[in-house]
């Protein structure tokens, strides 16, 4: 099994294809009797091309990038068509797919593959149309993680890999830009409420723009007092919409950690207890 056999020219390569598709033009039903004689072979030989005995064996970063054949070429749209209708249904099987992922998640680990990263990256400063938006959002309407996926996610405690950590500031403030994050109705009408009985004493900061100990509270003290609100909604931090007194606490235990840590003064404003005193009027 000699290389040239295999490893053709581009240009020799391009001939053959021409050559080939000339002759299946002429006479179709020859691509029906090779399509049949090829699979026969197959079933006749399993091991053929497998391991060892593929001539692309161990030469998969050797024709990577500008190396590759087809390296600055695309596929015509009706390619395209024919090889999505070809594989549709197709499911690879479950041992290959992990082999693959093996293989990958190797080679990343030992810096062979480097995924390029911030202005290196293709993408890098680009952003979908509103087209590619609709399309994108309705081939994904309906779906679902898988368990496997859903165990991951769900992961508390130590056994989540993010245990321990902290987004930076810079990373915190573009999550919260990116997600266009404003006041809520509730924040809006705390605001509200702090502005004409606390007139210039307090100010919103929930859009990132004050980030104490990781983390992003609701108002500040606009007089340098280490003071802060958190305007809580029951469901977002509760998880309910009619919470206990005492699950309240333990979430206001949690919440005021962090900025206890750097000295700063927690008050709690819960929703559902600021709509009852307000209707009642009696909010202090």
């Amino acid at each position: 099994m000699t290389k040239g056999k295999y490893f053709r020219s581009v240009e020799l390569r391009r001939k053959l294809s021409d050559i080939h598709k000339a002759l299946h033009l002429k006479h179709p039903e020859l691509g029906w009797q090779q399509s049949v004689r090829m699979k026969e072979w197959y079933l006749n030989h399993p091991d053929a091309f497998s391991g060892v005995n593929n001539p692309m064996y161990g030469r998969g970063l050797e024709c990577s990038g500008s190396a590759n054949p087809f390296f600055g070429h695309t596929h015509s749209l009706k390619t395209r068509r024919r090889m999505s209708e070809s594989h549709l249904g197709k499911r690879m099987p479950d041992d290959i797919r992990n082999k693959i992922s093996e293989t990958k998640r190797s080679r990343i680990s030992e810096g062979i593959i480097v995924y390029p990263s911030g202005k290196n990256h293709h993408w890098y400063g680009r952003c979908h149309s509103a087209e590619t938006k609709m399309k994108i959002g309705k081939a994904n309407f309906g779906r679902r993680f898988s368990s496997i996926i859903n165990k991951k996610k769900g992961l508390a405690g130590e056994s989540n890999p993010f245990y321990g950590k902290k987004h930076s500031e810079e990373s915190l403030r573009k999550m919260l830009k990116t997600v266009n994050r404003r006041p809520n109705k509730f924040e809006i009408r705390v605001k509200h409420y702090l502005d004409e009985q606390f007139p210039n004493e307090w100010k919103y900061c929930g859009d990132g723009s004050v980030i104490i100990n990781g983390h992003c509270p609701d108002f500040i003290n606009s007089n340098g007092q280490k003071k802060i609100i958190l305007a809580n909604g029951v469901f977002w931090h509760a998880g309910c919409n009619k919470p206990s007194s005492s699950l309240k606490k333990e979430v206001e235990l949690m919440e005021s950690k962090p900025y206890n840590e750097f000295g700063f003064k927690v008050w709690f404003i819960w929703e559902d207890d600021f709509n009852r005193e307000m209707k009642m009027g009696r909010v202090e």
